[in-house]
């Protein structure tokens, strides 16, 4: 390892070799790292808010979802449950933001979904008022065009003019006002939408119904627990004509903030609000139906055989089912791809640091021929040179990579201790992701031992076939 005639180029060159080959180790360890805690972050990010397995149908009409989840159900461990889905706006004071509004059962979400363990403020339990039911189908309204169904509303304006149609309600005293039956019709008539307590909302219970909203929403909101926020449908119940203006206005409704959730994923945070299921589908007017049916199993690598069952078991109806690999496949795929790649890229480290094995082991080779030559003449065979000299390599390779693990495992133990803050904006996470398995440095290590050990080939070799008349002819 060091040279015997006082060279000291050549103790020099070795501890270059050595530290070489510790740093191909420890920065291809602590890049499999940081990219195996990205893939990791974002699994538990995006399956944190999402289930194994969705059923989905198409069309707006999914009102036999009871049945899917039984059937769904008939698989050992999972676990299911409903949920509603759209594109809302919501506002609080001046400040307005879109959202997707998702309807959850707050029985049922703590099971397929990590959201309980992700609120920060409050809790889910009172998502639903005790005593709220699904909503019946509503029947829609078509607006009336000038000169329409004139029979009918010159009927309706006679039995106003009479005051047929501002009926008191039978239970009503005698200083209260007409049945809502007739303020809506007569509103109708005028022009204006007048709200309607439904049975089984929470309105009837005499209270507003209550949204979970994810932390950063709040912030950029100024929404806090308790505070009253609005739900927006632009483009609700449009009709064909786009002309009506009772049933076809945009629809709001206000709800109260009782939780706040911390996902840790910038886009969920920000994005994204719960509210009851009755709720979500009572303000979408769409009776009891539901987008989708969420699935969690036991073991998240199932889903994909699990998907392939329940398709066999649905038959070829209206439904699609998709596994989280599927419908995150686009962010995982790119993952992947980045973490080979820079693997790769990283690889070449370790690559020039063989090389720099194979100079020092030629510059061996030159400082020891005489010490070779002697030993062949003294009967060496050519296999015992060619030992002492992979040998000399390995030890370089060994030595370094056990430098190069202790480097990176130092390195990745700081950034988990200390972490290392990033924009969420940006990278969706708050700092960066370290995930320290011993299999990934393992790896890293045997690929630069391997690497210096087959440098030490060829100059074996050529020592191998020195003749010893070479190596002694000026001593």
């Amino acid at each position: 390892m060091r040279s015997k005639r006082k060279k000291e180029h050549l103790s020099v060159l070795t501890g270059m070799a050595l530290i070489a080959v510790a740093l191909g180790v420890a920065s291809l360890g602590v890049t499999i790292a940081i990219t195996t805690g990205f893939q990791e972050a974002f699994k538990e990010k995006v399956l944190g808010v999402n289930a194994h397995v969705l059923v989905l149908k198409y069309g707006i009409d999914f009102h036999e979802y009871r049945d899917v989840m039984q059937t769904a159900r008939r698989i050992r461990g999972v676990k299911v449950a409903p949920f509603v889905i759209e594109q809302m706006m919501l506002a609080h004071g001046d400040a307005l933001s879109g959202v997707l509004l998702k309807g959850v059962d707050p029985n049922l979400v703590g099971t397929v979904l990590d959201l309980p363990s992700h609120m920060v403020k409050g809790s889910l339990d009172g998502l639903r008022i005790e005593g709220t039911t699904p909503p019946e189908p509503r029947r829609r309204r078509r607006g009336r065009r000038p000169g329409e169904d004139d029979d009918d509303l010159d009927s309706f304006l006679s039995k106003i003019a009479k005051g047929g149609a501002i009926e008191r309600h039978p239970d009503a005293g005698p200083d209260e006002g007409p049945s809502p039956e007739a303020e809506e019709l007569r509103a109708e008539v005028l022009g204006r939408s007048v709200p309607r307590v439904e049975p089984g909302s929470p309105e009837a219970f005499g209270k507003k119904p209550s949204i979970v909203l994810g932390r950063e929403l709040a912030r950029k909101l100024g929404a806090k627990m308790g505070s009253t926020v609005r739900v927006i449908s632009p483009l609700a119940a449009l009709d064909s004509s786009l002309w009506s203006a009772s049933e076809n206005t945009p629809k709001e409704r206000d709800f109260i903030v009782t939780g706040i959730f911390h996902a840790g994923f910038e886009e969920y945070d920000s994005h994204l609000v719960y509210v009851d299921l009755y709720e979500a589908q009572r303000f979408f007017d769409q009776g009891d139906a539901v987008t989708g049916v969420e699935i969690r199993l036991p073991d998240m690598d199932d889903a994909r055989s699990v998907s392939r069952r329940l398709r066999r078991a649905l038959g070829d109806g209206p439904y699609q089912v998709i596994d989280w690999e599927e419908l995150n496949r686009n962010l995982f795929t790119a993952l992947r791809l980045q973490k080979l790649g820079l693997s790769l890229a990283l690889t070449l480290i370790s690559g020039v640091a063989a090389f720099f094995v194979l100079a020092m082991l030629i510059m061996v080779v030159l400082d020891k021929k005489r010490e070779i030559a002697i030993l062949k003449a003294m009967g060496a065979r050519q296999g015992a040179i060619v030992r002492i000299f992979l040998f000399q390599g390995a030890m370089i390779g060994f030595a370094g990579a056990a430098a190069g693990v202790a480097l990176g495992l130092g390195v990745c133990l700081l950034l988990q201790r200390y972490g290392f803050p990033l924009d969420p904006k940006v990278y969706f996470i708050d700092k960066l992701p370290v995930v320290v398995r011993p299999g990934d440095f393992l790896i890293a290590a045997g690929v630069a031992s391997g690497l210096c050990l087959g440098a030490g080939l060829i100059p074996s070799w050529w020592a191998a076939r020195l003749s010893p008349i070479d190596g002694l002819r000026y001593e």
